[in-house]
C-alpha cells in the first residue's frame, strides 16, 4: 500500500537530533536573556502592587471599621440614655459620614442618623435625609425597606398624608410579610385622616388579617371602631 511505501522512504531520526522542549526553552531563554529578566522583573513589580494594595485596603477597613465602632459606642438601642449627648452623636456620624463617604459603611452610618433624627423627632431632616439616599439606594437593597419606613413616617408625622400613603403603598409591596400588619395600620390612619374612611377601614381590617406583632388586635379595632363611630357622630350633630 502506499503508505507503506511511504513509511519506507522516510528517513529516520536519530536519538541525538531529538530536541527536547525543555532544551529547545533553555536555548530561547539563553539568546533572549533580557526579554527574560525584564519579563521576570514586571511580574515581581505587579506581584508587589497586588500584595501592598490587599494589604492597604484591609489595613483602611480595619480603620474604618474601628471609626464606625467608636462613633456608635454607647448608643445601643433600649439602653439608659440619660447620659447620652443625641446632639454629639449626630456630630460625630456627620463627621464620620463626610471622612469616609466612598466606604460602604458610611451609608449604614446614614441610616443610623435617619434613626437618630426619628428618635429626636426631627421629621423634616428624616425627610430630607431619606429622599437623598432614595437616589441612591437601589430597591434590590436589603436596607429599602428601612429607608421607606422612614420616609413614609415623616410624612405621616408632617401632616403630609398624600405623600405618606404614597410611601406606605410602596412599602406594603416591597416589605417582608412580618412588616405587613404594621404597614397597613399606619395607611389606614393615614387614610383616615385625610378623610378617606372607606379605604381605611379596608386597610384597618387586611392589618388584622396580616402577620406581625405590633399592633396588637385591641388597637386596631379601637381604630376601626372610632373611624365607624365618628360619621355617625356628625351626623347626629
Amino acid at each position: 500500500m502506499n503508505w507503506k511505501k511511504a513509511a519506507k522512504k522516510r528517513k529516520k531520526i536519530r536519538p541525538e537530533e531529538v530536541e527536547t522542549l525543555t532544551d529547545r526553552v533553555a536555548q530561547f531563554l539563553r539568546e533572549h536573556n533580557r526579554w527574560f529578566v525584564a519579563a521576570c522583573g514586571f511580574l515581581l513589580v505587579i506581584s508587589a502592587l497586588l500584595w501592598g494594595y490587599q494589604r492597604y485596603t484591609l489595613r483602611q477597613n480595619e480603620e474604618v471599621a474601628y471609626a464606625y465602632h467608636k462613633v456608635l459606642e454607647g448608643w445601643e438601642m433600649g439602653s439608659d440614655r440619660k447620659d447620652l449627648n443625641l446632639e454629639d452623636l449626630d456630630r460625630s456620624l456627620s463627621d464620620f459620614i463626610k471622612n469616609y463617604s466612598s466606604h460602604p459603611l458610611s451609608t449604614l452610618a446614614e441610616f443610623d442618623r435617619l434613626a437618630l433624627m426619628a428618635e429626636q423627632g426631627r421629621w423634616a431632616s428624616v425627610k430630607e435625609l431619606g429622599l437623598e439616599l432614595l437616589k441612591k439606594i437601589p430597591a434590590e437593597n436589603p436596607l429599602y425597606p428601612i429607608l421607606l419606613r422612614h420616609i413614609a413616617l415623616a410624612h405621616e408625622k408632617l401632616g403630609e398624608y398624600d405623600s405618606a400613603v404614597k410611601f406606605w403603598e410602596l412599602l406594603a409591596g416591597t416589605a417582608p410579610s412580618l412588616w405587613h400588619r404594621d404597614t397597613f395600620w399606619h395607611l389606614g390612619r393615614v387614610l383616615a385622616a385625610s378623610g378617606n374612611e372607606s379605604e381605611a377601614e379596608k386597610y384597618l381590617k387586611k392589618a388584622l388579617e396580616a402577620d406581625g406583632g405590633f399592633p396588637a388586635d385591641f388597637m386596631i379595632k379601637a381604630e376601626l371602631d372610632r373611624i365607624q363611630t365618628e360619621p355617625l357622630k356628625k351626623e347626629q350633630k
